[in-house]
């Protein structure tokens, strides 16, 4: 199932089953969460804009990924890894349906979205391993 499938997908499962999960407001420039927290939960865009940064040792900051409406971030808790990698930061006025990593392996299974989820992960590594290696590098 291809990246932008799988996406659709799963967003359009979750708008069935909305009453399940918590919908959050974050304003213009406030963090979701910050490179170090504990969080185990996924977060999903309804709308507005998220960028996801990382830091260097040396505290250069890099932009990994910049979300839009109908893609998710977090993902990560769902491998156990509670500790988050990277900063999460509104850029616009943003809505957010908040789900805890259980409840969102559970639903991928319901669904039966793990093996597109599973594809998807491995493109986003793929993405994220290019820049960081840039950012530790000082290539662009």
């Amino acid at each position: 199932m291809p990246t932008n499938e799988f996406k659709q997908n799963l967003y359009d499962s979750l708008l069935k089953t909305t009453l399940a999960y918590q919908t959050i407001k974050i304003t213009k420039n406030s963090s979701i969460y910050v490179e170090g927290d504990e969080d185990n939960t996924v977060y999903f865009i309804k709308t507005g804009q998220i960028n996801l940064l990382v830091s260097s040792p040396q505290g250069k900051e890099r932009i990994l990924a910049t979300l839009n409406p109908r893609e998710f971030f977090g993902e990560l808790s769902v491998g156990s890894l509670s500790r988050r990698l990277e900063t999460a930061i509104a850029i616009t006025d943003t809505q957010l349906i908040t789900i805890s990593s259980a409840k969102f392996l559970a639903h991928l299974n319901e669904q039966i979205l793990l093996e597109g989820f599973t594809q998807y992960l491995a493109i986003r590594v793929a993405e994220q391993k290019h820049i960081i290696a840039s950012l530790i590098t000082g290539n662009n």
